[in-house]
């Protein structure tokens, strides 16, 4: 009778663990279309549960001036595998802003694209090209904010395109408890900018070891301002 009583409970603790990683996973949301809401890891499908968050190769976002893409604001994962797009010239706009004190894993195998339609060209027609490079400002591809840490890997297999003033591929402003990888594609145009920026600090490793063109007056491929306690690995 006891024995029979024990693998009684134990199958009611197995049926209640499933019951909580249920409820866990209730509010994951894949994007398979096309649309043109902002979302969040906090509550990524409006049920009000956290959940992780997947672009598909046939899924896209378009943010709006002063939009983000997706927020990272619980510990959930974020996978990107489609297409995360500012409208034409939209300033103030970031594909995948990251918030310290969660952990996760951020993956882009897909392509963030936050471009402006101005081409710079030759207004006196003596062979050099006049004037700026890019005209907006604040456009940011995967953007780890300042503050508390955030745990967990930053992989970019994909490509992130930015255009703009101040702007950058690749910023990590906090410190990050995990791996940063980059062997996609990291492509910038515009002045005071930067491909890829490590300024709060990485535990472990940051290998780059992708291609990529940086473009714009005191811009930068690579800036690193902070510790890394890995092994800084430049390939590409």
């Amino acid at each position: 009778m006891r024995i029979r009583r024990k693998i009684q409970l134990a199958g009611l603790a197995v049926a209640l663990a499933g019951g909580v990683s249920g409820t866990a996973e209730a509010g994951d949301r894949t994007v398979s279309t096309g649309i043109d809401t902002p979302l969040t890891t906090a509550n990524p499908d409006g049920s009000s549960v956290a959940g992780d968050i997947t672009i598909t190769s046939s899924g896209s976002i378009t943010i709006d001036a002063g939009e983000v893409g997706v927020t990272v604001n619980s510990s959930n994962d974020v996978a990107n595998g489609g297409n995360i797009v500012s409208s034409v010239n939209s300033n103030n706009v970031t594909g995948i802003l990251i918030q310290g004190g969660n952990s996760g894993g951020i993956t882009n195998t897909g392509g963030i694209s936050l471009l402006e339609d101005y081409v710079i060209a030759d207004s006196d027609s003596d062979g050099n090209l006049d004037g700026n490079v890019a005209l907006g400002t604040n456009r940011h591809g995967i953007f780890l904010q300042a503050g508390p840490t955030f745990t967990g890997d930053i992989v970019n297999s994909g490509l992130i395109s930015v255009e703009g003033n101040a702007s950058s591929g690749i910023t990590l402003n906090g410190l990050l408890t995990g791996n940063l990888r980059s062997t996609g594609t990291v492509n910038m145009i515009g002045d005071n900018s930067v491909g890829i920026a490590v300024n709060g600090g990485v535990t472990g490793d940051v290998i780059i070891a992708g291609g990529g063109q940086i473009r714009g007056e005191n811009s930068v491929g690579i800036a690193v301002d902070s510790n890394i306690g890995g092994q800084l690995s430049v390939n590409g």
